[in-house]
């Protein structure tokens, strides 16, 4: 509450809080249900539009993008091919280095891992 008697506008009706008082005097005698009723429909009206223009605008973006989002899929998954065929060149080095270091279970697990790549996809790498 602000100064000796503070008064809130809420559209058309004032709120009224008299000084050193707690409770609030709701002056509606101004606000016609008519006038309150069209505003309502009217905000919702445009709030209406608002929301097919979003979906509108949502949905064109969709399909402007669907060509990218197929065309970076496809990429990643070349990626994963790649760096799986990466991992199985590399495999004799990194034997060979594990079991100079005596790293054996870590050995045995690239050797496993390379065996699974080359079951799964034996037929991409030719």
């Amino acid at each position: 509450i602000v100064g000796a008697d503070a008064v809130k506008s809420i559209g058309s009706a004032s709120i009224r809080a008299p000084p050193g008082s707690d409770k609030a005097i709701i002056n509606a005698s101004s606000v016609s249900p008519s006038s309150s009723s069209s505003a309502k429909m009217d905000g919702l009206q445009r709030l209406s539009a608002g929301i097919q223009n979003i979906e509108r605008n949502a949905m064109l973006m969709d399909q402007q993008l669907r060509e990218s989002r197929t065309a970076v899929a496809e990429k990643l998954r070349v990626r994963r091919l790649l760096d799986r065929l990466k991992t199985l060149l590399e495999l004799p080095s990194t034997l060979k280095r594990l079991i100079g270091q005596k790293s054996y279970r870590l050995a045995a697990k690239s050797y496993t891992d390379a065996m699974k790549i080359l079951q799964r996809h034996s037929d991409k790498f030719e």
